[in-house]
């Protein structure tokens, strides 16, 4: 259930287009990462972050 909330949560704040600029996204637990968007595919979401992608 937390997972899927992260998910839903990082969805609503990606806008229309994505960008090639680090932003903040904070899970449901409250903890805040700066990672680029990669992609998106359902109810997961990849990031980028320090060169790795994690999902």
């Amino acid at each position: 259930m937390k997972r899927h909330f992260f998910l839903f949560t990082i969805l609503l704040t990606l806008g229309t287009s994505a960008t090639s600029n680090a932003r903040s996204w904070t899970n449901a637990e409250g903890k805040v990462i700066e990672a680029d968007y990669v992609s998106h595919s359902g109810d997961k979401v990849v990031l980028k972050i320090n060169g790795r992608e994690i999902s």
